[in-house]
């Protein structure tokens, strides 16, 4: 995998399948946030709330495997 021109040259692969991971999630949130109905059902609310909890659920792992102290 090549890692481009930016800051994500210099990091460990597995850091940056982690980044890529969250944003991936970022991106589903989006989605099904910007598909939502105004306002929106309980259903629709539901599912925004899972998938933003995608996100949540890759910081734990992410800063628990990488830390600078």
């Amino acid at each position: 995998m090549y890692p481009g021109a930016g800051l994500g040259r210099y990091l460990p692969v597995e850091f940056r399948e982690m980044g890529l991971a969250m944003h991936r999630a970022a991106a589903e949130f989006a989605g099904v946030a910007e598909a939502a109905p105004v306002p929106p059902t309980a259903a629709d609310w539901k599912t925004t709330m899972t998938a933003l909890q995608a996100i949540s659920n890759q910081r734990p792992a992410c800063h628990s495997a990488f830390r600078v102290e």
